[in-house]
Parts: C-alpha cells; structure tokens; sequence
C-alpha cells in the first residue's frame, strides 16, 4: 500500500491529474454488471477525484 501511495504521489507532482491517472487504471465487472476498479490504487484515486 505504501508503495502505491508514493507512486500516486510522483505521479501528481509530475502534473498527471487524478482523472487522467484514473482513465489509465484497470476495471473488473462485477456480479451486478456495474464497473469497479482491479485494484486498491483505483479506490485512492477515485476518492482524489470526488475531493474535487
């Protein structure tokens, strides 16, 4: 988890936005066919998205 959050944090004072770090992030369908992120890092940065 550490290591996630460091490369989120380069990743955002290189200039990415966190829409566009979440554009690029894997997506799994779930049982009810809604779309969800593969993996912790797209939780971290859907939530910088909705800080906006």
């Amino acid at each position: 988890m550490q290591d996630d959050c460091v490369l989120i944090s380069l990743l955002l004072q290189h200039g990415h936005s966190p829409s566009d770090i979440a554009k690029s992030l894997a997506r799994q369908e779930r049982p009810d066919g809604d779309m969800a992120y593969a993996s912790i890092v797209g939780l971290i940065i859907d939530e910088l998205c909705a800080d906006k």
